[in-house]
């Protein structure tokens, strides 16, 4: 179930809510580690389950704009490399400081 999971959280970035009967740290991380925002033991009573879902998604977009974030400072860390190695480059063939 859970690479099914990890499969449709790829594919289609979506918020996953998973409830169970038992708590199982083991569980937990490999449901983290599949995309799940929500792993909630024995939580399927009626009134809960609006809020619980709203912090799925809550949770799936911070987390979606930090991974964003992260990528963008990835890009902004190669682009500065490429920049440094042409400066470098310049300066040896002009031979400037």
């Amino acid at each position: 179930m859970l690479e099914h999971f990890f499969s449709l959280s790829r594919a289609v970035q979506r918020p996953i809510a998973m409830f169970v009967d038992r708590s199982d740290t083991g569980m937990i991380e490999k449901a983290v580690e599949a995309g799940v925002s929500a792993y909630v033991v024995d939580g399927l009573r009626k009134e809960r389950v609006k809020p619980i879902l709203e912090m799925a998604v809550s949770r799936f977009n911070a987390f979606s704009r930090l991974s964003r974030e992260l990528e963008a400072a990835r890009g902004a860390l190669e682009d500065r490399k490429t920049i440094d190695r042409a400066k470098h480059i310049l300066m040896q063939s002009r031979g400037i400081s």
